[in-house]
């Protein structure tokens, strides 16, 4: 017998779901902010007068997210977190000081848009999942009284069901070529729908990205009256390497300004990540708001500390089985997988990952840039198994298996783990598999999606 909770799961699923199915035409028919308005407008406009970091890009969102949420709450503040996709638990997406809305509270405001939308007469007023999503956030956020909401866009920005919202400050992360059919195929279309989050008089902040991409936003940020954070010309940031504890537990250095930081957080990109958080708290200090008073303080010292014991699942997190290394990172594009690379590279020359195989599991979601995240990762890889992550999205190898091939001049062997063989002990059985026929030490580097990451994360768990 399901219960309340899955019963209204399987209802929201119900929905047309562009996570899942991603065409033209299905956006063009759904990505319209008429049914989230109409939706929000019965529940009385929730997100009006409220603190809101709004947030659009390619790569990076989900970190500066879970970084702001730790700067924040660790300054006093209750912040409501609103991200996808999710990993292991749906309910991931909405989130009170990084910790998941309860299940009574889902299960209340589910119902509450249940009922407005059994109400619905008109078929294009007929809300999507990410519609009901975004409804149910911002009902749970204001009923909870969060002092900040960070809100994360789904696809694009300009037609993003999250753009209703009036921000004290939009966030542009780094921009890359994904969803193209939806979004467009130049850096300059997708960069002009990701702009759309930016308002009238509201200051925008913008990580570091391809010149086309900087003067795409900009154009915007000056017809809008925006003042323009761009985060080189404020901070200067890299990866100085790796060490591994005598527990296995390995750190990174950072430097940020002439701050040095020791961090469990894994990754070349986090350097950014972290100096992007901060310019993001500086634009929120400087602003002048109209009936609000942050009272926010940028301390670098203080701020870079409270950095120092994070992890982030999937974000080239790090875990111990049975002696081998296994790193999860959901890169699904070319930047990310060049990051990656540089990751490994940075762990072999800091001598953590040394005189062993480094064996790649990869599977990559039907509308993303094949070869880009390919022809980054396949170079660093003595084997490789891929895996088709997800039931429910398109994600088959044979898609980019001829593109792997023209990549593959090393002539590395590999295995295709179809989806419906990925049972609760798949990775276990990749282990005992590469260590029967290679007999050599060796460690896992898992990419290519982050439902390529959540699948790897439930066997981690289930395990544990």
């Amino acid at each position: 017998m399901i219960t309340e909770y899955e019963g209204l799961l399987d209802w929201i699923y119900s929905f047309v779901n562009l996570e899942a199915k991603r065409t033209r035409k299905l956006a063009e028919e759904e990505m319209k902010l008429a049914k989230i308005s109409h939706l929000l407008k019965s529940l009385g406009n929730p997100q009006q007068g409220q603190r809101i970091i709004h947030i659009a890009g390619s790569k990076g969102k989900g970190s500066l997210v879970f970084l702001l949420d730790v700067l924040l709450g660790g300054k006093g503040f209750k912040t409501g977190l609103y991200t996808s996709p999710h990993l292991l638990d749906v309910r991931e997406r909405i989130r009170s000081n990084n910790s998941l809305i309860g299940v009574e509270e889902f299960n209340a405001g589910v119902m509450r848009i249940k009922s407005i939308v059994e109400m619905i007469e008109d078929k294009a007023l007929e809300p999507t999942f990410f519609d009901i999503f975004t409804a149910l956030a911002f009902d749970f956020f204001n009923r909870e009284k969060m002092d900040i909401w960070l809100v994360e866009t789904g696809l694009g920005g300009r037609l993003d069901s999250t753009n209703v919202v009036k921000p004290l400050v939009s966030v542009i992360t780094s921009i890359s070529k994904e969803h193209t059919e939806i979004l467009g195929k130049r850096y300059r279309d997708i960069a002009g729908e990701k702009g759309g989050i930016i308002k009238e008089d509201t200051p925008v902040v913008l990580t570091a990205n391809r010149k086309v991409v900087v003067e795409v936003i900009q154009g915007i940020a000056a017809e809008k009256n925006a003042p323009l954070y761009y985060l080189p010309d404020f901070y200067r940031y890299k990866s100085l390497g790796y060490t591994r504890s005598s527990n296995g537990e390995i750190k990174q250095r950072l430097k940020i300004n002439e701050h040095i930081l020791h961090t469990s957080l894994l990754g070349d990109y986090q350097a950014e990540n972290i100096a992007f958080s901060f310019l993001t708290i500086r634009a929120l200090q400087e602003k002048q708001f109209h009936g609000f008073s942050l009272n926010l303080r940028l301390d670098l010292e203080s701020d870079l500390a409270a950095l120092e014991n994070l992890t982030f699942k999937g974000r080239f997190s790090h875990y111990i089985r049975e002696g081998v290394d296994i790193f999860v990172d959901g890169a699904h594009n070319a930047e990310a997988a060049a990051f990656l690379a540089k990751t490994v590279i940075n762990l072999q020359g800091s001598s953590i990952v040394v005189d062993q195989d480094i064996v790649g599991i990869i599977g990559i979601l039907k509308d993303k840039d094949y070869r880009g995240i390919l022809k980054a990762i396949v170079p660093l890889l003595d084997y490789v198994y891929f895996i088709e992550p997800d039931i429910w999205r398109e994600c088959q190898v044979e898609n980019y298996l001829e593109i792997f091939r023209r990549l593959n001049s090393r002539n590395i062997g590999f295995t295709i783990l179809k989806a419906d063989s990925l049972d609760s002990r798949w990775l276990k059985g990749v282990m005992e598999d590469y260590r029967a026929s290679s007999r050599r030490p060796f460690c896992l580097v898992a990419s290519g999606s982050l439902y390529t990451a959540a699948s790897i994360l439930k066997c981690l768990e289930e395990e544990a």
